[in-house]
């Protein structure tokens, strides 16, 4: 009854052998513990048989309503029948053989014994198999099906199987664990788990390592990889055996899944319409595992349980290579401190790295970006290979990652944040406490991502935007720079990702933002431009130039982080160079202003070498060498430009951005299409349209059809200017442009970054035409520029006496001088200064004789300058002659004492000097504040020219400024042809405050030439050892500097006394001991034989430092009362 209730399969091999294996988990099933195990017989199996019940014949035989009803039990087949006799039968005989037996002779029991123990033989006999104990291997707990899957694979296809590893398994091949390790003997061990850290580069080399249909995919399909993770795969499906990161697998397929759907839209049409399978491919080492999803219509499928294959194998052997500790396990267990049992149980989580990328500016740039609030750390190339997932540090459990490598240097060292060293980190990486299984899990999504970027053929669309943490990170703020940039369609997947427990946003955005730097695939920036822009406008309107050039600098530096990106590179290059070019141009203008202060200030002409510096080195590859001196003469305001002049080469529209529109007009083409239409207000790099093109270079036909299909007049460019403040600045032949602009409602008043609007241009550059147009159109004749500059000091500047009249009139008749002297700039500067700056002579004459202004030749300006002192400054001589003629004073003085004879002297203008002392035949011999005169500038500054004029004309040389002549400065510059001349010339008895001669100051500077040259000319009236106020002579002074040869030649060729005592009654020995100058200690005893004696002022040493500071500082107060233009141009 039983053999018939059971169905077995029997199955014999022919030409193979057969082997069982019994995979047994490890598990507590109630009190008794199991471990992993493998087992197996010994001998390959002849015959393998395995039964199951057969199908149930009773359930079957049954009506569904007679299931359950127990009088139908009996009788119902001849089974049943059979079965219920041979039960009754069973148990009478089993009653019989108790009972009976006792009553039978005892020859039948022993019978029946012998009887037993013979069919016992027989059985034994016949199932002696059974009593055969099988082999058994320890394995790792959770990686049965692992082991399964390598063993399988590393063994060869002969009979020996698993049984040759069995028998050749022995205590070497076996860690102290006692697991199995026989399947790395195999020719095809688990070397594909050797290098975790990818190259990057290998993820873009091929056409293999992208999404691709495995329709299309081309060259070998299978590899050892992939034999082994399908392998696994197989026998998990078979057994419903997940492995240990089965949540980890299915979390990276739903964001695999998740990132299709969301960036569906980059990649559909480089897939176009194919439906089905498709494979991406995740490189290790030299082999390579092919992962697939599936398309069906709109919807994706990833396949987790490839997935689950192969974190499991990847863990498997991560940690069975992984070298632990020696001997960690059994000092914590045995140590006398041991808390162990009241920690929590499991693995407690280490320190692990993650890479991102090779190191580059641009995937640095990226991190900063898009993950602003994470710390990155560096890692550098060690010089041997790198070890399975592990860096050579101990801090780190694990590095995984992408990184490149060379050849010779793939280990990697991490690089603590406090060392800095001189090598450059190999790749970025961030500190995580994940796990492996979330480490692996991350890292196969992030290849992915390098796969799906690899096959977008653009980046994502449409604008990035800036997000601040602080809302106080506005535009001009000290930290206007520090913000994170957001795009909703990646946000959107790091969220939907987020939700399936794929990680933390950080870890997420790891894993999206590294692949898509590399493939340039993030969208455009173009907001940073934009911000960048507002941020140097701020301080472009508050005048800090250096804070407005430097954003200009930052945004090209990042730019440059990113060749591949066109428009953020050709944007920001022009954004320098118009700023470089602006720079040059304020640096210009301060210069005609003569704002040295202020150019002092701002220090323009540092900032314009360092925009050079910037450029020269940083210029991307292939700017055309001409685009820098366009853009300088095209954004200088200045410059007319001709109309009809030389247009753009043709060679710059590509470096501009030109579009067909642009193109087109400069043509000279005015018929617009409906498509260009579309794009009629299309701006270039320099934000000009087609239209500031057209107002400045083509015929009145083109503009009038842009006017008339739309074309925006008050667009403006990044300067701030619109088409009018270009037409302004060209001397069009009619004023047709001009009643177009003002027919479509173009506004008249815009001002641009500097404050400039088209008045200000028409009237600097003298055309008339159009300033009457705006002036009737309702210009603001008194705006003024952010120099303070109204269009009437324009027209000043540009001796515009047309402009200016029309100006002049609307300023009325009455009282015209009080008003024409209240229109000042920034500086205080009436229109008759600007003019004298500039050399209008003529435009002087004009304004003060035709309209009666004579007393607007007197006018000063904050610094107290009157007109001829800014013409003497900028050697107008012209100017300076003419306002001589019209009644300028050339003895005036500013509140520092300045004439403009000092102003002329200070740059070497000998003929305004001249012309300064012949104004009106007499001579011209001022009393000077505070004793400064022309001469003590002209030889600080070291100008002989202009030295020999002034003391021709009669200018003392012993005149006294700070106590020191002319001479006293010449000595201390160093100006020897100078000190030649002078000293033919000059008392050299004269003593300064501190009493000291000239030989005193040549003696304490060591001049031992020039002191040479003053006793030839002049030994028999100076006294070589005359003392100062303190007592001391130049040998005193020499000696305190340490001038060795000074004091060598005072005592050897002076003949000076060697041992001259000041109030203090100290030596030149002596003081030089005391401060340390033991070469002339040396000279003074060994050579001239001086005795040393006790200091006098050793005691009150420190007193006398303190007088002498406080001397110094009197002395400078005192210059700072009687300064001038000396100290300006010293």
């Amino acid at each position: 009854m039983v053999e018939k209730s059971t169905d077995e399969t029997k199955y014999r091999p022919k030409g193979r052998a057969c082997q069982l294996i019994w995979l047994q988990k490890s598990g507590t099933v109630n009190d008794q513990t199991f471990s992993s195990f493998a087992i197996t017989p010994a001998k390959h199996q002849e015959v393998i048989t395995t039964s199951s019940r057969s199908k149930d014949w009773l359930t079957e035989s049954l009506e569904p309503n007679q299931k359950d009803n127990p009088l139908l039990f009996l009788g119902r087949t001849g089974h049943e029948t059979t079965t219920s006799l041979t039960a009754f039968f069973a148990v009478s005989g089993f009653v019989l053989q108790f009972v009976g037996l006792r009553g039978m002779h005892w020859s039948a029991s022993i019978g029946q014994l012998i009887a037993t123990l013979t069919m016992t033989i027989i059985r034994v006999s016949i199932r002696k198999n059974l009593a055969v104990f099988p082999k058994s291997y320890s394995l790792h707990p959770e990686h049965e099906l692992d082991w399964l899957a390598l063993t399988l694979l590393s063994k060869d296809d002969d009979e020996s199987c698993l049984l040759s590893s069995s028998s050749s398994s022995t205590s070497e091949e076996k860690p102290k664990d006692g697991h199995d390790v026989s399947w790395q003997k195999g020719t095809q061990g688990p070397d594909w788990m050797d290098a975790l850290c990818l190259d990057e580069k290998l993820l873009f080399s091929t056409e293999d390592h992208k999404l691709m249909s495995t329709t299309y995919r081309q060259g070998l399909t299978t590899s050892t990889l992939n034999k082994v993770v399908q392998l696994r795969r197989d026998l998990g499906k078979l057994a419903d055996w997940p492995g240990v990161a089965s949540q980890e697998a299915i979390s990276t397929a739903r964001a695999i899944e998740i990132a299709l759907d969301e960036l569906s839209g980059t990649f559909e049409q480089d897939l176009g319409q194919d439906t089905g399978r498709f494979s991406w491919r995740m490189r290790i080492g030299n082999d390579w595992i092919d992962f697939h999803v599936e398309r069906s219509g709109r919807n994706w499928k990833a396949l987790a349980d490839e997935i689950d294959a192969a974190l499991s194998l990847w863990i498997y052997h991560i940690k069975f290579t992984k070298p632990s500790g020696p001997g960690i396990a059994t000092e914590l267990s045995t140590a006398e401190q041991d808390d162990s049992w009241l920690r929590t149980k499991g693995e407690t989580p280490r320190r692990s790295l993650r890479l991102l990328g090779s190191s580059s500016k641009r995937l640095e740039q990226d991190l900063r970006w898009w993950v602003p609030d994470q710390e990155f750390l560096s890692v550098i190339q060690a010089e041997t290979g790198i070890d399975a997932a592990k860096t050579s540090s101990d801090d780190f459990e694990y590095a995984i990652g992408c990184c490149e490598f060379t050849s010779e240097a793939q280990r990697l060292t991490f690089v603590p944040k406090d060392e800095s060293g001189t090598q450059k980190p190999a790749a970025f990486a961030v500190e995580t406490y994940d796990s492996l299984q979330t480490l692996l899990a991350q890292h196969m999504f992030t290849i992915f991502m390098f796969a799906l970027a690899n096959i977008m053929s653009k980046p994502i669309p449409g604008q990035a935007t800036m997000k601040h943490d602080d809302p106080s990170n506005k535009v001009g703020s000290s930290r206007w720079n520090k913000f994170s940039l957001h795009h909703d369609a990646i946000s959107s997947l790091a969220q939907k990702v987020q939700a399936v427990g794929f990680g933390n946003l950080e870890s997420i955005y790891l894993s999206i933002i590294p692949p898509l730097s590399a493939a340039n695939k993030l969208p455009e920036v173009e907001t940073v431009v934009y911000w960048t822009q507002q941020h140097a406008a701020v301080h472009e309107h508050r005048g800090n130039w250096t804070d407005a050039v430097e954003a200009y600098r930052w945004l090209f530096g990042r730019a440059r982080c990113f060749p591949e990106r066109r428009i953020l590179n050709i944007k920001a290059t022009a954004l320098l160079l118009a700023g470089r070019a602006h720079i040059r141009w304020l640096f210009e203008t301060e210069k005609e202003r003569l704002l040295e202060q202020r150019l002092h200030n701002q220090d323009l002409e540092k900032l314009l070498v360092e925009l050079n510096n910037d450029w020269e080195s940083e210029k991307p590859a292939g700017t055309p060498t001409d685009l820098d001196h366009f853009l300088g003469h095209f954004l200088d305001m200045r410059k007319l430009i001709v109309f009809g002049s030389i247009k753009p080469p043709k060679h710059l529209e590509a470096s501009l951005r030109f579009g067909a529109l642009h193109q087109k007009v400069m043509e000279d083409d005015p018929i617009i299409s409906t498509e260009e239409r579309r794009h009629i207000n299309q701006q270039d790099i320099l934000g000009l349209t087609p239209l500031h093109y057209a107002i400045l270079y083509t015929v009145y036909p083109v503009v009038d059809s842009l006017a008339a299909n739309g074309a925006e007049m008050n667009t403006t460019d990044i300067r701030g200017r619109t088409p009018l403040h270009h037409l302004c600045r060209s001397n069009h032949p009619t004023d047709d442009w001009m009643y177009v602009m003002l027919r479509w409602g173009v506004k008249i008043d815009v001002q641009d970054v500097d404050g400039l609007t088209p008045l200000h241009l028409a009237a600097l550059h003298n055309l008339e035409s159009h300033a009457r147009l705006l002036l009737e159109a309702g210009a603001n004749f008194n705006l003024a520029d952010k120099a303070g500059y109204s269009p009437l000091l324009w027209a000043a500047h540009g001796g515009s006496r047309r402009v200016a009249e029309m100006l002049m009139e609307l300023l009325g008749e009455k009282e015209r001088d009080e008003k024409l002297g209240r229109i000042r700039d920034n500086h205080g500067r009436t229109a008759l200064h600007v003019a004298a700056m500039s050399g209008q002579a003529s435009f002087i004459e004009w304004l003060v004789s035709l309209h009666g202004l004579s007393t607007l030749v007197q006018t000063k300006d904050e610094s107290g300058h009157t007109p001829i002192h800014l013409a003497a400054e900028a050697g107008k001589e012209d100017t300076v002659d003419q306002l001589l003629r019209l009644g300028s004073d050339p003895r005036v003085q500013d509140p520092a004492g300045t004439t403009p004879m000092h102003l002329a002297a200070v740059h070497g203008y000998t003929d305004i000097i001249r012309m300064l002392f012949d104004a009106d035949g007499t001579e011209y011999l001022p009393e000077f504040k505070y004793g400064q005169t022309p001469l003590h500038v002209a030889v600080r500054v070291g100008d002989i020219d202009t030295v020999k004029l002034l003391v021709t004309k009669g200018i003392s040389v012993n005149s006294v400024y700070s106590g020191r002549t002319a001479l006293d400065f010449a000595v201390e510059d160093g100006h020897d042809e100078i000190i030649r001349f002078l000293l033919s010339r000059s008392d050299l008895r004269l003593k300064d405050e501190e009493g000291n001669t000239l030989l005193h100051s040549t003696a304490k500077k060591g001049r031992v030439q020039l002191f040479q040259l003053i006793l030839d000319s002049w030994a028999e009236e100076i006294d070589i050892n005359a003392t100062n106020e303190d007592g001391n002579t130049p040998l005193h002074l020499a000696a305190e500097e340490g001038q060795s040869h000074m004091v060598n030649f005072l005592v050897e060729v002076g003949k000076c006394d060697k041992t001259p005592r000041n109030n203090d009654g100290d030596g030149p020995l002596e003081i030089a001991e005391y401060l340390g100058h033991q070469d002339v200690v040396d000279l003074l005893t060994r050579k001239f034989g001086v005795e040393r004696r006790a200091r006098a002022w050793s005691v009150e040493s420190g007193e006398d430092e303190e007088d002498e500071e406080e001397e110094e500082e009197e002395d400078e107060v005192e210059d700072e009362e009687g300064g001038g233009p000396a100290e300006r141009s010293s």
